[in-house]
C-alpha cells in the first residue's frame, strides 16, 4: 500500500479547510438572510408566529411592563403583532423583532414606528424597544437603538426622530441619553386619563446632523 507523501497529505488538509469555510460561510449567511440589518450583537426582522408565546410572557412580565398602563394578554400580544407587521407592510420598517446573534433567540424589540395619538410633536416618526427581564444590563438596547437610528438616517433618508417615556422610567430615558437624543421637553400622554403615574412624559429627539460625527 503506497504511503501518502507530504504533499498530498498538505493538500488533503486544505481541501477539508477549504470544504469546512465554504460550509461555515454559507451556514452563516442562511442564517442572517432573515435579518433586514444587523448590529454587533443584535439582528434586525420582521415578526414570526413563533415570537409570539416569548413576547406574551415579556407582556405580561411585572417588570418588565413597571412603566406601561398593564399587562396585556396573549391575545393582547397578538394583535399588538398584528399591528406591527401591519405597520411593516405599509411602511417597509417597524418595532423589529430583535434576535441576539451568538444565539439567535428572540429578546423583544426595538425599531421605528408612528404614534397613533395626536400631540403637537406628531406625526412623527419614534424609536422604542421592549427587551426581556433577563437580557437588561447588557447594553442591547442602546446598542440597538444606535443601530436604528444609524439605518433610519442613512438608508430610510429621514431628518429626525423621536423617543418618549414616562418620567419616572429612568432606564428608559438613559438609553435615549446613550443613543444620543436630546431632550426637548415633556408632555402629558393624551391616551392616559389626568392623574395617571405614567401621564407625565418626557420627550427626545435626534436629528440626522446629531448623527454626523465630524
Amino acid at each position: 500500500m503506497p504511503i501518502p507523501n507530504k504533499g498530498s497529505r498538505n493538500r488533503e488538509y486544505l481541501r477539508l479547510i477549504f470544504r469546512t469555510l465554504s460550509t461555515t460561510f454559507f451556514n452563516f449567511a442562511v442564517m442572517n438572510s432573515n435579518y433586514i440589518f444587523q448590529s454587533e450583537r443584535l439582528g434586525f426582522r420582521e415578526w414570526q408566529d413563533a415570537d409570539i408565546p416569548v413576547f406574551a410572557a415579556l407582556n405580561a412580565d411585572p417588570v418588565v411592563m413597571e412603566y406601561f398602563p398593564r399587562m396585556l394578554s396573549y391575545n393582547e400580544t397578538k394583535s399588538v403583532v398584528a399591528r406591527f407587521r401591519d405597520h411593516f407592510n405599509e411602511h417597509k420598517y417597524c418595532l423589529y423583532a430583535v434576535d441576539r446573534l451568538d444565539t439567535g433567540s428572540f429578546i423583544g424589540f426595538i425599531g421605528l414606528n408612528h404614534p397613533s395619538f395626536n400631540a403637537w410633536f406628531t406625526p412623527c416618526l419614534e424609536i422604542g424597544w421592549r427587551l426581556l427581564l433577563s437580557e437588561w444590563g447588557q447594553g442591547y438596547a442602546t446598542e440597538g437603538a444606535l443601530r436604528c437610528l444609524q439605518y433610519a438616517f442613512e438608508v430610510l433618508n429621514v431628518k429626525e426622530v423621536w423617543s418618549f417615556t414616562a418620567v419616572i422610567n429612568k432606564r428608559s430615558e438613559r438609553v435615549m441619553q446613550k443613543a444620543g437624543m436630546k431632550k426637548t421637553g415633556e408632555f402629558l400622554h393624551p391616551a392616559l386619563p389626568t392623574g395617571h403615574r405614567l401621564q407625565q412624559h418626557v420627550l427626545y429627539r435626534k436629528t440626522v446632523d446629531d448623527a454626523i460625527v465630524v
